[in-house]
């Protein structure tokens, strides 16, 4: 884990895009290849530390995407993830994530 956040610092030091989104290749999140943002992969991951470098390095995180980013941590049960993005706001009530999860 810290030779990855030192990996994301460096890549940001050196001009990476922390909203840019990227392919990520089956299996490492998924069965399939998916483009995904870096703040999506993190949260996908489970990865707090990573997802609170990201922001603080100008990550984007506007409050829809909070909210779906949030409910999708809850349904995948990394409840640290879900916590870190529901304390950037206001709190998510669990019919807001059934709700969305119906559309």
């Amino acid at each position: 884990m810290k030779q990855d956040v030192g990996t994301l610092v460096w890549l940001i030091e050196r001009g990476a895009d922390p909203d840019a989104p990227a392919r990520v290749r089956a299996p490492l999140l998924g069965p399939v290849d998916f483009m995904v943002t870096p703040v999506e992969a993190v949260v996908r991951a489970d990865q707090v530390e990573m997802l609170d470098l990201l922001l603080r390095h100008g990550a984007s995180l506007d409050a829809a995407s909070r909210v779906r980013l949030a409910c999708l941590a809850r349904e995948r049960g990394t409840m640290a993830v879900a916590a870190y993005l529901e304390s950037a706001g206001a709190p998510i009530p669990d019919r807001t994530c059934r709700d969305a999860a119906q559309r």
